[in-house]
């Protein structure tokens, strides 16, 4: 039986800009990794290292990560510094209860994120027909997992 470790409320919250800060470079190192073609974003995990180190963590104390696919450069060259970023929401966790609950969940563990995103009809759409504005930036996609609101 698996044995979840909560993560304190206050923590998490102590460690927001370190969550931030970590995603963000591990969305940089994203650039340089291998693109899956349209409508799907590869997961990349933040290092364990990197997420134990700064308490950037989920709820449950696994690595926080986030979907990408490249910018497609051949078709617009300046799409290499443009970013689509989605933040997937999920509101407070209020009780101790509920974020144990979140904790063994999508909500709040990387362990049950899927190693890829499928997108359909959206801003993060890599389908010219669904999203002729976008379809070339660099897209992300953050899951939610720590119990916060944003």
């Amino acid at each position: 039986q698996a044995k979840s470790t909560m993560v304190p409320i206050s923590r998490r919250h102590q460690h927001a800009a370190a969550l931030a800060a970590a995603l963000a470079a591990a969305t940089l190192c994203c650039v340089l990794g291998t693109a899956l073609a349209g409508n799907v974003m590869k997961l990349h995990l933040l290092p364990d290292s990197i997420a134990q180190s700064t308490g950037a963590v989920c709820l449950d104390g696994s690595s926080p990560g986030l979907y990408y696919a490249p910018a497609n450069t051949t078709a617009d060259p300046s799409a290499a510094t443009k970013w689509v970023v989605y933040f997937q929401g999920g509101g407070w966790c209020y009780t101790l209860q509920d974020c144990w609950y979140r904790a063994n969940t999508s909500l709040g563990s990387s362990k049950f994120f899927g190693p890829e995103f499928a997108v359909d009809d959206s801003p993060i759409s890599g389908d010219d027909s669904v999203n002729p504005v976008f379809v070339n930036y660099n897209r992300v996609v953050f899951p939610y997992c720590d119990g916060a609101s944003f």
